[in-house]
């Protein structure tokens, strides 16, 4: 099958679906690619980090509508103002498609004070709190979520093709030509959001085609398991608090990341690793609450590679785990034994994780990243009591790839023209709100170029 449109989306995350949402009133051509599932045919099969939704699709939904969290402004060149307004579009756009009108905990005056409070007890600590409007769709909501958000933009004229894999890009005269087995796409402009998943294969074909591009950093960790009655005095105000530190000794960039109260913990296959992750649902409950506890990577010459570093690290943590999650109670990574499973059984709870390996965690990340992990929760202690507790339940390895960076200028143009990047896979975002945000920035630049402004979306309110 053969294909010329206007524009291709490389990827149906965050970041291309809103790509989409923001070309769907124009009268350009325009067809998404992704190489997954449409939404509610990836919750039986499982699959994770490919298909409409992207990897954010099969989380549990949290939307944190701030330029403070999930994205940098200066990366997508603009101010926080405007990222405010893509941000309000993006929030528009979910509940249209059934996230709900609802943010959580109100805005009274007892949940400010409560927050000054915090805020005032973590900066005395060293520590940053951030925070702002967040919603929480939940896991057993959000494929439902995606799905009509996904039928929507077939309703306006986009195209879909699922379940295709593009195996090359090319270039011939100023046009892309995008090759998988079942079709050829050729396109005047191409919008390439891989996510995290993709951002590997799209690197190799940035390199064919000189696209520039540099290593980013990637965040290794672990995560943290524990009664939801000990982060509940935060998380009743904050639902998903985002608190960050430089780390004793290493001054490392620490932070916590996805806060699931009353949540789950998971196992995620990203390529050939196994990892562990977080997520809560709207309706099913745990007694348990987890978060990732994650040390910020960076590498310089001769090794700059963070993503082969990463790989490592992962490999070498399956290795230790059997091929599972390496499960370590706080007290005995502290008096550096390994956890066995009868130390596990003997935790107050148990663990929301049927899969795992009770081990060592020293024995499966570089002790540096294991100090930081044992700092941090004695620095998180100070403002959480019973956070540094001996039953407090870690997991490892946790680890966010976003490795491969892409110089961009006006609208996420890369150096090749008519080639924009976005979303996490291009180190434009960390998350499902920021994917969106840059998203819409590459597909404004596609307006622009096209003398097709007037065209975008009513609801948009940002100037071009």
């Amino acid at each position: 099958m053969e294909m010329d449109v206007d524009v291709c989306i490389l990827g149906g995350g965050p970041a291309g679906l809103f790509s989409a949402v923001t070309l769907s009133d124009s009268n350009l051509d325009v067809c998404l690619v992704d190489k997954g599932k449409k939404p509610l045919d990836r919750i039986d099969s499982k699959d994770v980090l490919y298909g409409i939704g992207g990897a954010g699709g099969l989380s549990d939904g949290k939307l944190n509508l701030t330029p403070e969290i999930g994205m940098e402004t200066q990366e997508l060149g603009i101010s926080k103002k405007e990222a405010k307004k893509l941000i309000d579009f993006v929030d528009e756009v979910f509940m249209e498609a059934g996230a709900g009108e609802d943010y959580y905990g109100s805005q009274n005056p007892e949940r400010k004070q409560k927050i000054e409070e915090l805020k005032r007890r973590a900066a005395s600590n060293g520590v940053n709190l951030v925070y702002g409007p967040q919603k929480h769709i939940g896991s057993d909501n959000l494929p439902k979520v995606m799905d009509n958000l996904m039928k929507r933009l077939k309703e306006s004229g986009i195209d879909f093709l699922t379940q295709t894999e593009i195996k090359e890009i090319d270039i011939q005269e100023n046009r892309f030509h995008l090759q998988s087995d079942q079709s050829e796409i050729t396109c005047d402009h191409l919008i390439a959001a891989p996510g995290r998943s993709g951002a590997n294969w799209f690197r190799e074909q940035a390199n064919k085609l000189d696209i520039e591009v540099s290593y980013g950093p990637i965040d290794v960790g672990v995560r943290v398991e524990l009664p939801k009655e000990v982060f509940a005095d935060v998380t009743d105000v904050i639902y998903d608090p985002k608190f960050r530190w430089r780390s004793k000794g290493y001054d490392d960039m620490v932070r916590t990341f996805c806060t699931n109260p009353e949540g789950y913990v998971s196992t995620e296959f990203y390529e050939d690793l196994v990892l562990v992750n977080g997520h809560a649902m709207k309706k099913s409950k745990s007694n348990l609450t987890n978060f990732a506890l994650l040390t910020r990577i960076h590498l310089t010459k001769p090794v700059e590679d963070t993503k082969a570093y990463g790989r490592k690290i992962a490999e070498l943590a399956n290795k230790i785990g059997g091929g599972k999650p390496v499960a370590q109670r706080l007290k005995d990574l502290k008096s550096w034994r390994r956890s066995d499973e009868g130390r596990i059984q003997n935790l107050p709870f148990k663990p929301t994780l049927n899969e795992y390996t009770p081990g060592d965690i020293s024995l499966a990340l570089p002790q540096r990243i294991v100090m930081d992990i044992i700092h941090g929760l004695e620095t998180l202690g100070e403002l959480v009591p019973g956070v540094n507790q001996d039953h407090t339940l870690l997991y490892c390895p946790e680890i966010k790839f976003y490795d491969s960076v892409y110089p961009t200028s006006n609208y996420l143009s890369t150096n090749i023209e008519n080639l924009r990047v976005a979303g996490d896979g291009a180190g434009k975002s960390r998350g499902i709100v920021g994917g969106g945000v840059s998203g819409i920035l590459a597909a404004l630049g596609v307006l622009k170029d096209t003398k097709s402004k007037e065209m975008k979306p009513k609801k948009l309110k940002y100037e071009i």
